[in-house]
């Protein structure tokens, strides 16, 4: 599930990106507008200055996610491949 809304949001920020014909001014500026004061990325119980930030965060558990996934997996008797 995770993968699929990561796609839908790359797809989505391609697009956004092709709508300002790639001007990165023009990118901060449409970025920028969709910000209020105070702004931060957050999700419950964490909040981010920057989206990289935010990212680096997601992708981390994810990746703690699979090593528990295959941690369980070799516990319960499996070869690990």
């Amino acid at each position: 599930m995770e993968d699929e809304v990561m796609k839908e949001l790359h797809e989505i920020r391609a697009n956004i990106v092709s709508e300002h014909s790639h001007d990165n001014q023009k990118l901060d500026a449409f970025f920028e507008s969709l910000r209020f004061s105070g702004f931060t990325y957050g999700i419950p119980g964490r909040t981010f200055k920057t989206e990289e930030e935010l990212d680096e965060y997601i992708e981390e558990r994810n990746r703690a996610y699979e090593r528990r996934k295959a941690q369980k997996f070799a516990s319960d008797g499996h070869e690990s491949t």
